[in-house]
């Protein structure tokens, strides 16, 4: 005979193991934290040191680093994230973009 109680529970189970791979997969895309400092390395061997903040408004700002040219806190003209990238560009001395 046919048990409808094991049935609904096997459903119910379904539908909760469901939501939580749905829950799980969301918090996956969650972007993350840009505050901190980031290193890199250009060409071969110059290492730049980028310090990011973000106010409580989630406006971004940043300095730039470059250690081996005696570059200390150039301040960075702007700080967008596009989906999987930060894009950072300087103005002065030299108009750059980095692209990460």
């Amino acid at each position: 005979m046919f048990n409808l109680t094991g049935v609904r529970t096997i459903l119910l189970l379904i539908a909760l193991i469901s939501v939580e791979a749905v829950s799980a997969k969301n918090k996956e895309l969650a972007p993350l934290p840009l505050e901190g400092e980031w290193t890199g390395i250009i060409g071969e061997t110059l290492q730049v040191l980028f310090k990011i903040t973000e106010a409580p408004n989630g406006q971004l700002t940043a300095t730039l680093d470059v250690p081996a040219q005696g570059i200390l806190n150039l301040s960075v003209a702007s700080i967008v994230l596009r989906q999987d990238s930060v894009i950072i560009k300087l103005t002065t001395p030299t108009v750059a973009n980095f692209r990460g």
